[in-house]
């Protein structure tokens, strides 16, 4: 097992998105940052990346917006086949049809760039807040 680097989120689109964004807690001059800076990961390590608005009330989270059509770019990630609804009612789903990450592998003193798309994400949207 390697450390990687994630530069960046691949939607279903097959664009890149390479930066997350931050809430106002952060202290960021620009609350745009890059996934590299932020998303360094050991083996077996984990850690959060929050989308559009599930973020608030946790200190300095990044997230990433998700959208239907277009390309992905900046911390939008676009082609999902759905997105949540602002509604108490019927929230919806998010829905990406591949979901995937860009990311840097470290072997052995050598830097390898990899693509891993995944499965289908699905994520049962709450009422907004």
């Amino acid at each position: 097992m390697y450390p990687i680097r994630i530069t960046g989120m691949i939607g279903n689109d097959g664009g890149k998105a390479p930066y997350v964004e931050a809430d106002g807690s952060c202290g960021l001059p620009n609350p745009y940052a890059n996934f590299s800076d932020y998303y360094y990961l050991a083996p077996g390590e984990e850690k959060y990346i929050g989308v559009g608005g599930s973020w608030y009330g946790l200190a300095c989270n990044r997230y990433i917006a998700s959208y239907v059509g277009g390309t992905s770019s900046n911390n939008n990630v676009r082609g999902a086949a759905s997105v949540c609804q602002n509604s108490t009612t019927s929230p919806g789903t998010l829905d990406y049809k591949t979901l995937g990450f860009e990311y840097i592998q470290y072997v052995e003193g050598q830097q390898i760039t990899k693509r891993q798309i995944g499965k289908e994400w699905i994520v049962k949207c709450g009422p907004p807040f």
